[in-house]
């Protein structure tokens, strides 16, 4: 059972008929001529012989200078000519000139209105609440995550359910972005007297463009328009976190064609945020602190699901170093790969998290290593979810003893089986405990945030091929009897997005550069003067 996400991503015209109106032409030298056909009485019954063509039949006029009536009425030139004194109608679209109407005069004041009441996204709408530093089963309490394993610990009081390298990577990006979403609650602040202030401002000065610039407390403010984009900029200077004093441009943009919109934060010169609302979603790039530059995108499709992508690029010791992940979230899982993971030397890693959606918890994960024609897939699951591990005791290496791992107060170290590959450089177990990387959260009361905490667990780790026949392969090397007692279903979703996710993956890992991203950043929004 497959619980993959399915990716995604008249005008009316009126016309106006004005009729002309007139009537019959009157004879010039007194004589009415009738218009209905019939002979007109000169006096007499006898015709004007003063030079007068007479009525032939009742129905021609007089020639002596008079015009006639070539039917009764002036015939109207195609139905739109007024007699108004207006400039005509010129196919039933063209408005009165005549000071009517404004014509097709761009409504300013409503774009703007527009552009302030949409630009805003919540970073963390789309993501499930247990999934957020600070909720679920990666809450803990400070200093109660176990760290030291030389003597015997047991496994309930081993802390599970943090997140994995892939999860904490997304969620951190998620949790620096909220620096630059944050400082954005200064326009709420400004924009109802901006929209005030913009609409005195061209009420005094309509125009097919419009550049005004103003104060606003301590905010300087400057909206640009034209036919194309309107622009919203706001300019100050603030004390932040971390940061400290740092000068910052608010700068909202807005498509008049197809009304898309670009939001740019910028904090300093080393630290910006451009963002991109799209249809069903939002893409972001961003930098921090002169070392870090991100890329990120989330999408909903038809069905609620949601999709998104991150790139990462740190700059360490003048070392650039790359990290990718894409995530899919249902009302029941969460799925999280990328190649943020330790792993075999040599070998390329990538790693696929599986975590409840509802708790948070993660539920294990598969880890892909290759290198040339050799490819290790092993499942990895909490010891809290093996029965038949009590304890574990970990012994590090020194210059006479390999490490080693104990279980359940034993004094002789687990043994494994080995596995696969063609030579000692690319062999490795069928099975084994090791210690991976998950990440918690504590709440600092001092300065109301949430602390990550890096910690190293232990987990067991089984080659996918092997699954089978891992409970007689411990029980042969160990005389242990083991059980994996992960939900059967929950085994055979992570296995399947595995096998798909993984391969997307590798496609993609590579489709967004730095370069891409700084380019996407943009610089500070100016205007000629």
């Amino acid at each position: 059972m497959k619980k993959l996400i399915v990716l995604f991503l008249i005008l009316a015209m009126s016309f106006v008929l004005v009729a002309c109106s007139g009537g019959n032409t009157p004879d010039d030298d007194g004589n009415t001529p009738d218009d209905g056909g019939n002979t007109p009485d000169d006096g007499g019954n006898t015709p004007d012989d003063g030079g007068n063509t007479p009525d032939d039949g009742g129905n021609t006029p007089d020639d002596g200078g008079n015009t006639p009536d070539d039917g009764g009425n002036t015939p109207d030139d195609g139905g739109n000519t007024p007699d108004d004194g207006n400039t005509p109608d010129d196919g039933g679209n063209t408005p009165d000139d005549g000071g009517n109407n404004d014509g097709n005069k761009i409504d300013f004041k409503a774009l703007l209105s527009e552009l302030l009441s949409s630009y805003k996204i919540d970073p963390f709408e789309n993501i499930p609440a247990t999934m957020l530093p600070g909720y679920g089963a990666s809450l803990v309490e400070e200093g109660a995550v176990i760290e030291d394993y030389s003597s015997f610990v047991s496994i309930s009081d081993i802390t599970y359910g943090g997140h994995g390298e892939q999860w904490n990577m997304i969620a951190g990006n998620l949790r620096q972005s909220m620096l630059f979403f944050g400082a954005l609650d200064v326009i709420d602040s400004i924009s109802t007297s901006s929209i005030a202030i913009f609409e005195a401002f061209i009420d005094e000065n309509p125009a097919d463009t419009a550049h005004h610039s103003f104060m606003s407390g301590i905010y300087s403010v400057t909206i640009d328009c034209d036919a194309e984009r309107i622009y919203y900029v706001v300019d100050y200077t603030a004390d932040f976190p971390v940061l400290g004093m740092q000068t910052v441009q608010l700068a909202l943009s807005m498509n008049i064609l197809d009304g898309s919109k670009c939001v740019r934060v910028q904090i300093g010169d080393a630290n910006a945020l451009t963002y991109y609302i799209t249809e069903g979603g939002y893409e972001f790039a961003i930098k921090y602190l002169g070392v870090r530059r991100a890329y990120f995108s989330i999408y909903n499709d038809e069905n609620g699901n949601t999709a998104g992508h991150i790139y990462e690029f740190i700059t360490v010791s003048d070392v650039e170093i790359a990290s990718a992940a894409d995530f899919y979230i249902t009302d029941e899982y969460v799925t999280a790969v990328g190649n943020k993971a330790d792993g075999l030397p040599l070998f390329d890693n990538y790693i696929c998290e599986l975590y409840d959606s509802v708790t948070g918890r993660m539920i294990g994960y598969e880890v892909m290593e290759t290198k040339s024609a050799v490819t290790f897939n092993t499942l990895w699951f909490d010891l809290g979810d093996v029965d038949g591990i009590n304890s574990i005791r970990y012994a590090e290496k020194t210059d006479d003893t390999e490490a080693a791992v104990y279980l359940n107060g034993s004094s002789t170290a687990f043994e494994t089986v080995e596995y696969g590959g063609i030579n000692l450089k690319t062999k490795s177990r069928r099975f084994d405990i090791e210690f991976r990387t998950q990440y918690y959260y504590y709440y600092d009361s001092e300065n109301e945030e949430y602390v990550e905490v890096k910690v190293s667990v232990p987990m067991l780790f089984i080659q996918e091929e092997k699954l089978d026949e891992l409970e007689s392969d411990v029980k042969n090397a160990n005389g242990l009897d083991i059980t994996v007692t992960t939900d059967a279903l929950d085994l055979e979703v992570l296995m399947a997005n595995y096998d798909i996710v993984v391969d997307v993956f590798i496609e993609n890992k590579d489709s967004v550069t730095p370069e891409l991203i700084v380019e996407m950043i943009g610089e500070k929004i100016t205007f000629e003067e």
